[in-house]
């Protein structure tokens, strides 16, 4: 993983260096979009959106006099 990873940055910082900073950003989007397209699932949406943000907000007022834990 370590000598992909090392590859993959030097095949970066080449084509910036070389070919220009757009195609240095752009020629890896294109080829993670390209690989992983087929691994990414569309999911159809279940219930109302406003149901959820509604259990964020009551957890978030219950949860409001809690101690604050900072760190792990």
């Amino acid at each position: 993983m370590g000598v992909s990873m090392l590859v993959v940055v030097t095949v970066i910082v080449y084509i910036q260096e070389y070919i220009g900073r757009g195609w240095g950003l752009g020629v890896p989007s294109i080829v993670a979009f390209v690989f992983g397209h087929p691994l990414y699932r569309n999911m159809d949406p279940s219930g109302s959106p406003f149901t959820r943000l509604v259990q964020v907000c009551v957890a978030a007022y219950k949860k409001r006099n809690l101690p604050r834990v900072f760190g792990c």
